[in-house]
C-alpha cells in the first residue's frame, strides 16, 4: 500500500497505524519518492494519495499508478474544498483532511474488498 503526503508526520503516523492493521505500507513524503515506488513495486493493492504535494498536483502520479497498477484501489486525500470534483474527474473516492485513523482504515478496507470481488 502506497501512502503519499508531503507532511512527514502524517506519513509516519498513518503509515504506522495502517501497519498495525496488517497493511504493508510504502511511505512517501514527495512525488519523486512515490513515483519511484510506483515504478519499482511488483504490485500495489491500495494507495492513499494527497492531491497537492510540494505545491504540485498528484495528477501525473495517479496516471502513472493507474497505468502500472490498474487494480490498485486509490483514495485521494485532500483538504481542498474541490475534493469531490477532483475525485470525480478521476472516478476515484476521496477523503477530506483532516481525517481520523479509523475513517481512513474503514475506507481502505471497503475499497479493497470491493476491488477484489
Amino acid at each position: 500500500m502506497l501512502l503519499l503526503d508531503d507532511e512527514p508526520e502524517i506519513v509516519y503516523v498513518v503509515g504506522e497505524y495502517l501497519t498495525t492493521l496488517g497493511w504493508q505500507t510504502i511511505q512517501c513524503a514527495s512525488m519523486a519518492e512515490a513515483s519511484t515506488a510506483v515504478a519499482q513495486a511488483r504490485a500495489l493493492d491500495a494507495a492513499v494519495i494527497d492531491w497537492i504535494v510540494g505545491g504540485a498536483s498528484a495528477r501525473t502520479l495517479i496516471e502513472q499508478l493507474q497505468k502500472r497498477h490498474p487494480k490498485c484501489a486509490v483514495l485521494l486525500a485532500t483538504g481542498l474544498g474541490a475534493d469531490v470534483l477532483i475525485a470525480r474527474e478521476f472516478g476515484l473516492p476521496s477523503i477530506r483532511k483532516p481525517y481520523t485513523m479509523r475513517a481512513i482504515a474503514n475506507r481502505l478496507e471497503a475499497m479493497v474488498k470491493l476491488d477484489r470481488r
